[in-house]
């Protein structure tokens, strides 16, 4: 990744920081070889959770689509709701509300 890249996406999880609300979360979604600086007294003082995104291996989609292919019944439980492009921003915000269904959201942006 490049260094204005790396650059961007810290900038991007520092703002986050600023912006969340005491005891919010922040998730990382990304993919960064470059150092991230952030100055984390102001997550400590916001008491603020950081998360990172899962890397998965070939083999664990295997996997997960084997079980998927041996139980079709399983992979409709797998998404509680599936709306349009048009929906996706009402749809989230119900999830916010928690009035969303346990968050298991698909967008089908042709629908």
């Amino acid at each position: 990744m490049s260094p204005c890249l790396s650059a961007i996406l810290t900038l991007f999880v520092a703002q986050q920081i600023d912006l969340v609300r005491g005891q919010g979360l922040v998730v990382g979604l990304g993919f960064c070889l470059e150092p991230d600086q952030i100055v984390p007294g102001m997550a400590m003082i916001k008491d603020v959770t950081i998360r990172w995104s899962t890397i998965f291996t070939r083999e664990d989609f295997a996997a997960s689509a084997d079980v998927i292919d041996r139980d079709s019944a399983l992979a409709r439980t797998m998404v509680t709701d599936t709306v349009g492009l048009e929906q996706a921003s009402a749809a989230f915000e119900e999830f916010r509300e928690g009035k969303g269904g346990s968050g298991k959201l698909q967008i089908d942006p042709w629908g």
